[in-house]
């Protein structure tokens, strides 16, 4: 069931939200009810999507400091209190007094003009580039995206065995295809960002260029190739076929082949047991080609969708 898969997810990357979804099940969760009533159902699902956008917004999104965010769930478990004569704090609610002193930002992703705009650019860059070292979080935002474009989780078991991948390679630059692709990759990372349509994102990522990290074609822990439009995650087995290679066949290839070719034919034996996620904007092995261009527009199309939809999507456990 995708909507348990994320909130396990959840629940692991913050342990503090942990608190709210424990108050909840004591508090007000009723076994009996949810086993016989379709409308309980649909609050089980509403108020478990609400703690997952809190976890998302407080911690991925807006970077919250642990101590503050276990503060912020702290106040959030208290609300479901049966003696409680507050206004539950589900994600919509933020802006109560009660979070005044914890709580610096308002409920919505993409703030109105009025609101401090450092705050919304702040919180675009937390999702859409991640180091090397912050996988999990990467892992989050991507999951979430499947989960409001409508895509399917596999079991847990098979979840398992999946490995977050880089599309483009991190090490790209040990394969002389891509280096050969990315000859003018500097001159290309910054024609792709300013031809964006999202004035907000754009202004991010024309930001994040300045750095001297962002363009790199020897380091990788913190370059354009950490975006999250050049990731995504499949089984680990096809991780390691996969490895370094080029999209299409290259000398430097192993005996896979070409990464497009390799990961259609996959599909295509077994498209049972294979693992993408996020299948959309639509399935990597259907991008023609895979340029730096790709990665950046890919990285607008996923956010775009995070921040424009998030906020008043409805989950449905049918």
């Amino acid at each position: 069931m995708s909507l348990v898969h994320l909130l396990s997810m959840t629940l692991k990357i913050s342990t503090a939200s942990q608190f709210a979804f424990i108050s909840y099940l004591k508090n007000i969760f009723s076994l009996e009810k949810y086993e016989a009533d379709n409308s309980f159902t649909g609050e089980f699902a509403f108020v478990v999507f609400e703690i997952i956008k809190a976890a998302f917004s407080i911690i991925t999104f807006h970077g919250t400091p642990p101590n503050a965010t276990r503060r912020i769930f702290i106040e959030i478990a208290k609300s479901f209190s049966p003696s409680s004569t507050n206004t539950r704090l589900f994600y919509q609610n933020f802006n109560s007094p009660k979070l005044k002193d914890v709580a610096s930002f308002k409920s919505n992703f993409f703030p109105s003009d009025n609101f401090n705009i450092s705050d919304s650019f702040k919180g675009i860059r937390n999702i859409i580039h991640s180091k090397s070292s912050e996988g999990k979080s990467a892992e989050f935002i991507l999951s979430m995206y499947h989960f409001i474009v409508g895509g399917s989780f596999p079991s847990k078991q098979d979840y398992k065995k999946s490995n977050l991948d880089h599309i483009m390679p991190q090490k790209w630059y040990n394969n002389s295809c891509w280096v050969k692709q990315n000859e003018e990759g500097k001159s290309d990372l910054k024609a792709a960002i300013n031809n964006l349509k999202n004035n907000k994102i754009k202004s991010v990522l024309q930001e994040m260029l300045e750095l001297e990290s962002f363009w790199s074609d020897n380091s990788y822990a913190d370059s354009f190739i950490q975006l999250i439009g050049n990731k995504f995650e499949i089984l680990g087995k096809h991780n390691i076929e996969k490895s370094n290679n080029y999209w299409k066949d290259c000398e430097d290839n192993n005996k896979n082949g070409g990464a497009q070719k390799h990961l259609r034919l996959t599909f295509e034996d077994d498209p049972g047991s294979f693992l993408m996620v996020p299948a959309k904007p639509k399935f990597v092995y259907n991008y023609d080609e895979f340029t730096i261009e790709t990665i950046v527009e890919r990285s607008e199309e996923i956010i775009e969708e995070i921040i424009n939809v998030l906020h008043d999507f409805k989950p449905s456990l049918s």
